[in-house]
């Protein structure tokens, strides 16, 4: 129910918490595999906080303080929307590029390295898991319609199709 107009939230809200949840799955699969979540992690090579930001990247993201969790995840976040539009949302090459850097990325095609191939397969094991949970938690706090009233489980087939048809998030 949403609170300002006292209905059920239409379709379009419906979409856009879907493409939400979407997103919010894979910067914490980022976040996972850069930092495991830990908020004054620093790489060897000078990455900070929980996106691993280097200070160059941090700077040009607009990000002050990098150590700031919330600089440090909307800096991380601008930076893989700039790597998006590069790469024309082609997942793979996104992240590749958060990992390896974009000329990297656009100098070989693809997947730079051997350690890059591994990180992104890492990173997006996680965004699956994530956003399975999180879409059982978004199912478990909004029952449809047909939900209420109710004690059998659905045997919707679109259910079953979105299961084996992951879709991937808009950067």
């Amino acid at each position: 129910m949403d609170p300002s107009t006292g209905q059920r939230p239409g379709p379009e809200r419906r979409q856009r918490k879907d493409r939400f949840c979407g997103f919010e799955a894979f910067i914490r699969a980022i976040i996972q595999v850069e930092s495991s979540f830990k908020v004054k992690a620093l790489s060897y090579k000078g990455a900070m906080g929980l996106m691993q930001l280097m200070p160059g990247t941090a700077d040009d993201m607009g990000v002050s303080d990098p150590w700031d969790p919330y600089q440090n995840i909307m800096g991380g976040t601008r930076f893989l929307r700039v790597l998006a539009n590069r790469f024309n949302g082609d997942l793979p090459k996104v992240i590749s590029a958060y990992h390896a850097g974009g000329g990297a990325v656009s100098q070989r095609g693809g997947i730079p390295f051997e350690g890059t191939d591994s990180y992104v397969r890492r990173v997006l094991d996680h965004y699956y898991r994530f956003k399975a949970e999180l879409e059982g938690a978004q199912q478990v706090a909004h029952p449809t319609e047909s939900d209420e009233g109710s004690d059998e489980s659905s045997n919707d087939e679109s259910d079953e199709e979105s299961a084996d048809d992951p879709e991937e998030p808009d950067v």
